[in-house]
């Protein structure tokens, strides 16, 4: 490369509209423009930086001025087009906004001298360069201007960010977006720029200064001259990467090796190798978040592995790593590793940073949200434990059960004082469901002196109903919605008449399944309640937006290993993300219940004011919490 004194981006500015790169659209429009003959008397090009503004802003001052203009293309070659280019001519006045923020400054320069006609060309064309940056009385009175310019001038302002300005500003300019280059355009940008300099730049080479210049051509140009003075006349891979600090395709696989495989240790020495060899952990931190965003792209094939712009030798390593994960993990490493791209540029706490990600990534136990890990456990201890002891079991008996027959009826109570009433409440034997004789039955219309209570205690209240009657233990569940299932208890048989022969044991009355729960069909040894109950809190803790679509249905049926839902009609969008993720969803129901499991859904017409799954939730928690006096602590749904 031979020795210049103009810095490359300056020196392969663009000169006319077809040397631009990309922008067509913005070409396309300042041509006609031209052609037309008719130009707008102020413009406003936005864009992130090194993307052309600034030079399209020079070209179309040189197509309004040209002597064969207004034109569509420059000359370059009249004293006009020369003049501007190198920027001596008096009506081409180019204002950096960020140096001239006052309002006495924008006095000067435009407001008092705009009204003057040409000194030698033309149109006087003011390019104010980082716009954004004016105060706002700057903008004031800049205003009026902008609205009513005289027929010779025109305004070009330009800006990286547009979304600071006045609307007033907005409202008065004919607005241009820039974006950003592709790696494509850049690279054969560079390609050209070197041959031309006479340095042979390898291939791969200029794919990753095109990658890391983040589509400005400027910042590419940039890091091209400082890699050819670095390594000279041939510019390799390894010295882009030793130049700007990147670690490679190959030490990103062994990293992300290492935290699948939840390796804290070689982890740890991983990251330490990078920083002794030098390597920037803030581009570290920029490759890590491309490489899980490849990895992610290529487990759910979103996108054809060659429009990621990856060499077939690395891809198949890529292909390799991205079977071996699942999606979802994929997506919290890759969400951790974009938290991190924020904090890793300051360099005096990058590695702590990196070390607490790591970790964080390797240590299953290691959990910044202690509410999150506690739903994590609970969900665990719910899927291994099934139903809790005391509630109402649901679905059909077990084969114990079967066997064992009918339960037998409970013993009669014994009252050793004649006609004293029966005992009532917590801690009361059973009363038997048939009295022994007339005289041992309580009168309703007298109370004795045993009917008041001791001093100092509070009356027991006596369950409403017939007489001796005692309150089901599952009858405050049954209240609730729960025990439709189980045993019913049986109704207090008729009295017979003293001497009428010997009494027949009562028959025991069989279970009959309610209506309103499911049953399991087959040999699963889980309810559908319970099927149900466990997918939930098993797909709650993979992934909580599939948790937030199954808890809006309803529970169907379970049989022959197809579990059928089904989703009101004012839940259409849950229905369709169901639709789109069943494969998922079986997946999951076979991991969680440990055989496969196939989840059907209907969407049915429901009317308008039926309660939602999760409205009846609530209105359950809230019956539980009246009937046992008890505090809500957490009413959120398995």
């Amino acid at each position: 490369m031979g020795v210049s004194t103009t810095s490359l981006f300056r020196k392969w500015r663009s000169q006319s509209f077809e040397d631009l790169v990309g922008q067509e659209a913005v070409v396309r429009t300042l041509r006609n423009a031209l052609s037309s003959g008719s130009p707008a008397r102020a413009y406003l090009f936005c864009g992130p930086r090194g993307t052309g503004k600034t030079s399209t802003a020079r070209i179309f001052a040189k197509a309004l001025n040209c002597v064969q203009g207004p034109t569509a293309e420059p000359c370059n070659q009249c004293s006009l087009c020369r003049r501007i280019a190198d920027g001596s001519c008096m009506d081409v006045l180019e204002i950096d906004a960020a140096s001239h923020t006052q309002v006495d400054k924008i006095r000067e320069f435009i407001v008092d001298k705009v009204h003057f006609a040409p000194a030698e060309a033309r149109f006087k064309v003011y390019i104010i360069d980082e716009v954004h940056k004016l105060s706002t009385s700057s903008f004031n009175a800049l205003l009026k201007t902008l609205e009513e310019p005289p027929a010779h001038v025109v305004f070009i302002l330009a800006t990286t960010h547009p979304q600071d300005l006045l609307p007033t500003i907005l409202s008065r300019c004919q607005r241009h977006d820039f974006h950003r280059l592709t790696p494509l355009e850049i690279r054969d940008r560079l390609t050209l720029v070197a041959r031309e300099e006479g340095f042979e730049l390898d291939e791969r080479a200029a794919e990753i200064l095109a990658r890391s210049a983040e589509g400005s051509l400027r910042d590419a140009l940039v890091q091209l001259e400082q890699v050819a003075t670095f390594a000279g006349v041939s510019v390799r891979e390894e010295d882009v990467r030793t130049l700007l600090g990147l670690a490679g395709r190959a030490a990103m696989n062994g990293l992300v090796a290492a935290m699948a495989e939840r390796d804290a240790r070689m982890a740890m020495q991983r990251l330490d190798d990078l920083v002794q060899s030098g390597r920037d952990l803030g581009r570290l931190s920029n490759e890590l978040v491309e490489h899980l965003r490849c990895l992610l792209l290529i487990s759910v094939k979103a996108v054809q592995t060659d429009l990621l712009g990856i060499p077939p030798e690395e891809m198949a390593d890529l292909e390799a790593q991205a079977s071996s994960l699942a999606p979802a993990r994929i997506m919290n490493w890759l969400k951790a590793a974009m938290d991190l791209q924020g904090g890793a540029r300051d360099a005096q706490r990058a590695r702590l940073l990196w070390e607490m990600m790591l970790i964080r990534m390797t240590v299953p136990e290691v959990d910044l949200d202690p509410l999150e890990d506690l739903r994590r456990r609970v969900a665990r201890l719910e899927a291994g434990l099934g139903t809790p002891a005391g509630m109402p079991r649901q679905g059909p008996p077990s084969n114990a059960e079967r066997s064992s027959g009918p339960p037998a009826p409970p013993a009669p109570a014994r009252s050793d004082v004649p006609g004293a009433p029966a005992r009532t409440g917590r801690g009361a034997p059973p009363v038997s469901a048939r009295p022994t004789s007339h005289a041992a039955q309580p009168r309703a219309d007298r109370a004795g002196p045993s009917d008041s209570p001791p001093p100092g205690r509070s009356p027991i209240k006596t369950p409403t109903g017939a007489p001796g009657a005692q309150e089901s233990p599952g009858t405050g569940l049954q209240d609730l919605g729960w025990g439709g299932s189980a045993r019913p208890v049986p109704p207090p048989a008729p009295e017979k008449p003293m001497g009428s022969g010997p009494s027949q044991p009562d028959r025991a009355i069989p279970a009959s399944p309610s209506p309103s729960t499911p049953r399991a069909a087959g040999g699963a040894g889980l309810s559908a309640r319970d099927a149900w109950q466990r997918l939930l809190a098993f797909v709650k803790d993979r992934d909580r937006r599939l948790h937030a679509v199954l808890v809006e249905a309803r529970l169907n049926s379970l049989e022959s290993g197809t579990l059928t839902l089904s989703f009101p009609s004012s839940f259409s969008w849950h229905f369709e993300r169901f639709q789109k993720e069943t494969g998922v969803l079986d997946a999951m129901a076979r991991e969680a219940l440990g055989e496969p499991l196939r989840l059907v859904a209907s969407l049915e017409a429901v009317a308008a004011d039926a309660p939602s799954p999760r409205q009846e939730h609530r209105a359950f928690v809230h019956r539980a919490e009246s009937l046992f006096n008890g505090r809500v602590v957490d009413d959120s749904p398995v």
